[in-house]
């Protein structure tokens, strides 16, 4: 089984979101085909709970599939 090599959490307390049509246009560069990095948050475009809990789980299919865990 892979092994993570780093994951960060990076939490803001007091901040208030701000998002723009800038970062719509951030988030459609940001493909990669390093298939070993994998980005998460709310920033991503998916707000609300329900949003990155959906997308949570489908990171975790990702990962299973990248791992060949079951």
């Amino acid at each position: 089984m892979a092994e993570i090599l780093d994951m960060r959490i990076t939490r803001w307390e007091k901040a208030f979101p701000f998002y723009s049509v800038d970062l719509e246009n951030i988030l459609r560069g940001l493909k990669t085909e390093n298939k070993n990095i994998i980005l998460h948050g709310n920033y991503l475009g998916e707000l609300g709970l329900t949003k990155i809990l959906e997308r949570s789980s489908r990171i975790a299919d990702q990962i299973q599939l990248l791992t060949g865990g079951k």
